[in-house]
C-alpha cells in the first residue's frame, strides 16, 4: 500500500482538520472542541494477511466551545485507505496541565530550560514513576521525555501520549535510565554497553 504524504490532506478529512474548526462529539455527551493546533500523525499499516486493518491517526490540541472552554487533546483513528463500512472514531481527553519535557526526536530540549534545582527535582520524580508503572506490570513503547508532563506547581510528573505498552516485570532502577530520556547528558553512551560499570562522574546534570 503506498500512502499519501498524509492521509488526512485527502478528500473530506482535509477541510475538517483545518485550524479553527470544530469537531462535535456525541458521547458520553455531546461537546463541540475547536482545533487549536495540529500535532503530529502516525500511520500503522498491516500486511494483507494481517488479522487487523490499517489506520491513520492524528493528533489535536483543542479547546471547548461551551461550557468550561477546557483544553484538550484530541485523537481522530481512521481505517486506511478509506473503504465502505471502514471505521473512524474521535477521542478527547483533557490535557495535564505542566510542560512535556520532550519532543518527538526523543531528546528532552524544555528539561533542559530548567534550572539545575528543578531538573534535579524531575529526576527524582522520574525515579518514582518508573517504579510505580513497572510496579503494575507494564511499560510504554518507545518511552521517551515526549512521554512526560512536569507540573512545577504541584511537582508531579505525569506519563502522558503513549501509543501503546507492553508487559513488563518489576525492574529495580537504573540511573541508565537518565540518559536514555536525556536527563542527564553523557559524553561517551558508555551506559549503553551490556558491560557499563556505573561510571556517572562525567554525566552533565
Amino acid at each position: 500500500m503506498s500512502p499519501p504524504s498524509s492521509w488526512f490532506t485527502e478528500g473530506y478529512m482535509r477541510q475538517a482538520i483545518q485550524v479553527g474548526k470544530v469537531i462535535s462529539l456525541s458521547h458520553p455527551q455531546p461537546s463541540k472542541w475547536r482545533i487549536l493546533m495540529v500535532l503530529r500523525e502516525h500511520d500503522d499499516q498491516k500486511y494483507e494477511t494481517a488479522k487487523d486493518p490499517s489506520y491513520a491517526s492524528l493528533e489535536l490540541s483543542c479547546i471547548e466551545v461551551e461550557g468550561h472552554h477546557r483544553r484538550s487533546m484530541m485523537r481522530i483513528i481512521m481505517q486506511v485507505p478509506p473503504v465502505p463500512g471502514g471505521f473512524i472514531t474521535y477521542y478527547a481527553w483533557q490535557a495535564v496541565p505542566g510542560i512535556r519535557l520532550g519532543d518527538y526526536t526523543g531528546k528532552a530540549p524544555q528539561f533542559w530550560t530548567l534550572d539545575k534545582e528543578e531538573r534535579e527535582k524531575i529526576r527524582i520524580a522520574f525515579r518514582q514513576i518508573y517504579s510505580e508503572i513497572t510496579f503494575i506490570g507494564i511499560w510504554p513503547d518507545s518511552a521517551a521525555a515526549a512521554n512526560l508532563v512536569w507540573n512545577s506547581e504541584t511537582e508531579t510528573l505525569t506519563w502522558v501520549g503513549f501509543w501503546n505498552c507492553r508487559a513488563a516485570q518489576p525492574y529495580p532502577w537504573g540511573d541508565w535510565r537518565l540518559p536514555s530520556f536525556d536527563f542527564v547528558k553523557s559524553p561517551d553512551g558508555s551506559w549503553t554497553d551490556p558491560d557499563w560499570n556505573g561510571d556517572t562522574s562525567k554525566w552533565q546534570y
